[in-house]
């Protein structure tokens, strides 16, 4: 990110969109994806909403619309066990799933520092984020990503928690790369 900054800097040819520091990210997330949560929600109040937390521009903005309807929501950030959310450490060649955010180095996404500062963490592990998506998809037919496999396991935990008069929101970024469902398919599940 600070390379990117500094080509940005030095050649002003090239736009940096910075997704970690532009609010548009958020706004966009609020506006759109948050709204459309809350029109399916249909007037139900949610209690949690788990994502992965990847820029922290789509947590943000749809904790932010959700919490229009529901001020004392929870927000759940999942990273991977891998590379925890600030993490001191620098980045590593463990397989993780991606899309989660571990920025390393203690780095901290500003949208969530700033806008969402009593969100709780949580952190799955790769191979448990690849079992995931591949149950979920044998369970529903529907095919999300490694992050959203995570996701979908920390928000059924938060659920089991809640029980079952709470209503707890995840969101699914993605279908899953090609690589992972190559891995997923070939773990023998």
């Amino acid at each position: 990110m600070r390379r990117a900054s500094e080509i940005a800097e030095e050649d002003p040819g090239w736009t940096l969109l910075a997704q970690h520091r532009n609010m548009a990210n958020v706004a966009a997330h609020q506006f759109f994806t948050g709204r459309e949560i809350v029109g399916q929600l249909d007037g139900v109040r949610p209690s949690a909403v788990v994502a992965a937390v990847g820029s922290g521009g789509m947590l943000a903005g749809v904790a932010r619309a959700l919490r229009g309807i529901a001020p004392g929501l929870s927000v759940i950030g999942v990273t991977p066990d891998e590379l925890p959310y600030g993490t001191p450490e620098p980045p590593n060649a463990q397989p993780k799933f991606a899309g989660a955010g571990g920025l390393t180095y203690g780095m901290r996404q500003p949208f969530v520092e700033k806008l969402l500062p009593e969100f709780e963490s949580a952190q799955v592990g790769h191979r448990e984020a690849l079992t995931a998506m591949y149950d979920f998809w044998k369970e529903t037919g529907t095919r999300i990503g490694s992050s959203a496999g995570a996701s979908w396991l920390i928000a059924r935990e938060k659920a089991k928690n809640l029980g079952p008069d709470n209503t707890v929101v995840t969101v699914f970024a993605d279908s899953g790369s090609k690589e992972d469902w190559e891995k997923a398919e070939g773990m023998g599940n």
